[in-house]
């Protein structure tokens, strides 16, 4: 049963299960691992691991300018052919500072991201500390195709309530 909702930003390329295409994967995912725990605010991850550097001291020559500044939830897509290469191609719930009534007031919209699911830095933290590894996180947008396909969206009603 639904606890809790969050606007995060996605990709601004279409929803994709591909590797490469950059576009967030919709649909069922588990909260496949948490990382990060215990790293101060600002540590700068590359490759899921802390770089032990903040974003503030983070070497310039390095060249990148999309930081991945928080602890981080790892997905594991739960749809074979629409998200099951989540964890293969390293889609993770992280925060960014571009998650924010600000970003949507001067570009109109949020859309962002690598394909990762962003989520507004005041929220990740809390939801880090409060979710279990193996959560089912859903990630919805409004393809018809997912819609009509969809193995959990169009289950029959006793597989839904008995698993």
């Amino acid at each position: 049963h639904l606890k809790k909702t969050y606007v995060v930003s996605t990709s601004k390329r279409p929803p994709s299960n591909r590797k490469g295409s950059m576009g967030t994967p919709t649909g069922l995912h588990k909260i496949d691992e948490k990382i990060g725990a215990g790293s101060p605010p600002g540590i700068v991850f590359k490759s899921r691991r802390s770089t032990g550097f903040h974003f503030n001291e983070r070497p310039a020559a390095e060249g990148e300018s999309d930081f991945v500044t928080s602890r981080i939830l790892w997905l594991r897509g739960l749809e074979p052919g629409v998200n099951d290469r989540a964890r293969e191609r390293a889609i993770v719930m992280h925060a960014a500072d571009y998650v924010s009534d600000e970003t949507v007031s001067t570009y109109g919209r949020l859309g962002r991201s690598w394909g990762c699911p962003a989520l507004p830095e005041g929220v990740n933290d809390r939801i880090i500390d409060r979710i279990q590894g193996g959560t089912a996180v859903f990630a919805y947008y409004p393809d018809r195709d997912w819609l009509q396909s969809s193995r959990f969206i169009n289950c029959p009603l006793r597989v839904a309530q008995n698993g």
